[in-house]
């Protein structure tokens, strides 16, 4: 697997788009987990990881608010 988290924050679709390619190659070869499924639907998996915290939340706001 690669390495999701290379301590980058404000992630957005754009920075995504190597790790889509990547997923959709596992994907391919029958290797689906959280994190590539995430990845398919433009999702950055800090989510479902713990991390958006110090991931997305700077860029993306708190997932509490509307």
């Amino acid at each position: 697997m690669p390495e999701f988290f290379d301590n980058k924050p404000f992630r957005d679709l754009k920075f995504l788009a190597e790790y889509r390619r990547k997923a959709r190659e596992f994907e391919a070869n029958n290797i689906s987990t959280t994190v590539t499924q995430l990845l398919r639907y433009g999702v950055c998996p800090c989510i479902a990881l713990g991390r958006y915290t110090t991931c997305c939340k700077v860029k993306h706001g708190d997932l509490s608010t509307p």
